[in-house]
């Protein structure tokens, strides 16, 4: 009796085996898929940060140019215009003439001066968003998908 009976379980000691084999396939074979998409998340992932780094390298450096163009603009007009005052207070009359045109350079020399830190401030503050932006858009990006995965996940339990 007990080869009847062995004889009997072979099959499904084979059909358990069969079963068990093609669930650690299946299983294999997920986990392959998952690694396969995390690579593939990981190679987007540090694109992205590339490219968000190279936006922002370039932004940096045109803005750099912009204020360097300007600051080399307001120094050749501080030059005229203090060449102009030299001229100007060489020329004068008298003592009070001499005072009221030095005033009246100290004036201007000072209000201009105030109205290019106003500009250049402006354009570090413009700055300093254009250069964040991508970075800012990068991490944005990644945090989506962060949370997309994470939802997905709770989904899947």
């Amino acid at each position: 009796m007990m080869t009847k009976d062995s004889s009997a379980a072979e099959p499904s000691a084979q059909s358990d085996a069969a079963t068990g084999f093609a669930n650690i396939g299946e299983r294999v074979k997920d986990a392959l898929e998952r690694t396969s998409q995390i690579t593939e998340n990981l190679r987007a992932f540090h694109s992205g940060g590339v490219e968000a780094l190279l936006e922002t390298s370039r932004r940096a450096s045109k803005g750099a140019d912009t204020i360097r163009i300007g600051a080399a603009d307001y120094a050749s007009r501080s030059i005229d215009a203090s060449l102009a005052a030299v001229k100007a207070f060489s020329k004068a009359k008298n003592p009070g003439e001499l005072l009221s045109l030095q005033s009246e350079y100290i004036r201007s020399s000072v209000d201009s001066a105030l109205g290019e830190l106003s500009r250049v401030a402006d354009l570090w503050f413009k700055l300093a968003s254009e250069v964040a932006e991508p970075m800012s858009a990068e991490v944005r990006r990644v945090g989506e998908q962060v949370a997309s995965a994470v939802d997905h996940k709770n989904e899947t339990k």
